[in-house]
């Protein structure tokens, strides 16, 4: 019934339909080459029923591609898991289990852009604790998403010692300190109030302090 419905289909030139069988079948696949001889022939459909059909085009030779890199994620990490994921999920789990060269590979081939690659990347490193991870990332270049997410997801991870690393790169004094105080770091948030010369700021800090902080509060006031 399925040849019948698929031969019908085929000399009615209903491109959609033809299409989306062969993308049924695809997803069944677990080999990769017969997937991809299935996704050919979705290309050859849509190249053969005109431009309007240019962006599936180039939106199923990019599934042909990805498929290709997800088999060898498979093989190296000797995991059945990357087949039929999206590019996200792909590259969240290459970097997971720590096949962050091929995730590299990956993210250039498909043109993420570098924010996208950052948030991607450094939610991936925390959810699997790889402090490490996110170290490296920090000593690459300046992060184009800011610092504020690596606090957040140390301190949602519940390592404040992992997030005191990044809170002196935050750029606002005022957001220093109080990711400082709120870790229980009052000595930090301190010294970076009165490097910033803020009288006020250090007033409130003595405020919410411990006692044993306020006093070398006071001598910086």
């Amino acid at each position: 019934h399925k040849q019948l419905l698929f031969d019908y289909y085929n000399f009615e030139h209903m491109t959609m339909e033809t299409s989306a069988m062969h993308i049924g079948d695809a997803l069944m696949e677990q080999d990769e080459s017969a997937q991809r001889n299935h996704l050919q022939q979705v290309v050859t459909q849509f190249n053969s029923a005109g431009r309007d059909y240019l962006p599936l085009v180039k939106a199923t030779e990019e599934q042909i591609r990805l498929a290709h890199f997800q088999r060898e994620l498979e093989e190296s990490t000797e995991e059945n898991i990357f087949a039929h994921t999206s590019l996200i999920d792909t590259l969240s789990m290459a970097v997971e289990r720590g096949q962050l060269k091929k995730a590299i590979k990956i993210k250039n081939e498909f043109k993420l852009s570098d924010k996208k690659w950052w948030w991607l990347r450094l939610r991936s490193h925390a959810r699997v604790l790889d402090f490490e991870g996110i170290e490296d990332m920090a000593k690459e270049k300046k992060s184009p998403i800011g610092w504020q997410p690596f606090v957040d997801v140390c301190l949602k991870a519940r390592r404040p010692l992992e997030a005191a690393k990044y809170i002196p790169r935050l750029p606002d004094l005022l957001a220093r300190v109080q990711a400082f105080a709120n870790i229980g770091f009052f000595q930090e948030a301190a010294d970076e109030g009165f490097r910033g010369r803020d009288l006020g700021l250090l007033e409130q800090l003595q405020e919410k302090a411990p006692r044993q902080f306020q006093a070398a509060i006071t001598t910086m006031m």
